[in-house]
């Protein structure tokens, strides 16, 4: 719990205003206690239990007041919670959970793989909803800060080993390299091939400077017009690697970010849950808008921006029909995520017939 004011105005007011009871105690009453010759025994013991009983009584007071909200109601804001948190890849132990993180149906038509970072996993529940509506089994592999591109973040040398690997599973069992934690998907001639695969991953992330997409030449962009081109050069490899596999791809852009900060204090008892202007996502827009200039007319290739469904004119609401739809500031909570399905679900058709 914060009981002091985060804004740093009102903590320099705050701290000016303690001098008042500070001074209030000490002359009134630390003072005339420190100087009266009958505070003693069993008057002294009294006293100090007051002193301690009083403070610790007002502290859970504050505390209370602070976890009830002043007793006011407020939409709780969601956890993650979603069916496909866990699954990301572990390099270190060489492993992904196929079973736990398959998501099956009964007499399945073939799988449909989700591949990216966070942003992929809090897609997960709508993606899965919309591909077992269809009759597929939906596997995910999203690993955070490991976006499905064709280089790997600027720090995060292990995620070529991930993006590499990724590439092999869609090869399916007629790959050469055939990898150990995926050939369970195996059956004799039968190949593993998903029918679509869907990308999901994020975007600012990688526009800041401790996460930047290399170039192709492997130089590190320094512009943010050049971070910018380097997203999308990037993702459009890995598109185009998926595409020469004959698998069509889904792409679903990074959701757009709305403000939430579920701390609290006494002057913020309530979690702040408000919207964002789209116009204000100047970079975040910039790559949507170039990647859905590229992939435009590109066979077997779609993309969809959560922003269509979730900003009404300029403004990114995280509450839809007065319910939360957001984790955090910029990943979709489970609900967020399904709300997706009913225009996922035509799109991942169109491309898998």
């Amino acid at each position: 719990m914060t009981i002091w004011p985060r804004n740093n105005v009102l903590a320099l007011v705050a701290g000016f205003a303690s001098l008042v009871p500070t001074i209030f105690s000490y002359r009134w009453l630390e003072q005339p206690i420190r100087r009266n010759d009958r505070i003693y025994g069993s008057r002294a013991i009294r006293l100090a239990a007051i002193c301690v009983v009083v403070p610790l009584g007002f502290g859970l007071v504050v505390e209370r007041i602070a976890d009830t909200h002043l007793g006011l109601t407020q939409p709780e804001v969601a956890p993650r919670a979603g069916v496909a948190d866990d699954c990301g890849f572990t390099v270190d132990s060489n492993q992904w959970n196929e079973e736990q993180c398959t998501f099956r149906v009964e007499n399945s038509k073939g799988k449909i793989f989700l591949f990216g970072d966070s942003q992929a996993r809090a897609f997960a529940d709508g993606v899965i909803k919309s591909g077992n509506e269809l009759g597929y089994d939906v596997a995910v592999l999203a690993t955070a800060g490991c976006p499905m591109a064709a280089r790997a973040p600027l720090g995060v040398s292990w995620c070529e080993d991930i993006q590499d690997r990724l590439v092999e599973l869609i090869q399916g069992c007629d790959y050469k390299k055939i990898m150990t934690w995926h050939s369970s998907w195996c059956n004799g001639t039968k190949t593993a091939q998903p029918k679509l695969v869907v990308l999901g991953n994020s975007v600012t992330r990688y526009l800041g400077d401790e996460y930047r997409l290399p170039t192709k030449d492997g130089s590190l962009p320094q512009e943010n017009a050049s971070r910018i081109d380097s997203v999308v050069v990037a993702t459009q490899e890995m598109i185009e690697k998926i595409k020469n596999e004959n698998v069509p791809t889904l792409l679903i852009h990074e959701a757009p970010s709305v403000f939430i900060d579920a701390d609290i204090s006494l002057l913020q008892p309530k979690s702040k849950i408000e919207a964002r202007r789209y116009s204000d996502q100047a970079s975040r827009n910039a790559v949507v808008s170039a990647l859905d200039r590229a992939l435009t007319g590109v066979a077997s290739t779609a993309t969809f921006d959560p922003a269509s469904i979730i900003c009404n004119a300029d403004l990114c609401d995280p509450v839809k029909d007065g319910e939360i739809i957001y984790h955090d500031s910029s990943h979709l909570n489970v609900k967020g995520s399904e709300l997706m399905s009913n225009w996922l679900t035509p799109k991942m058709k169109t491309l898998i017939d």
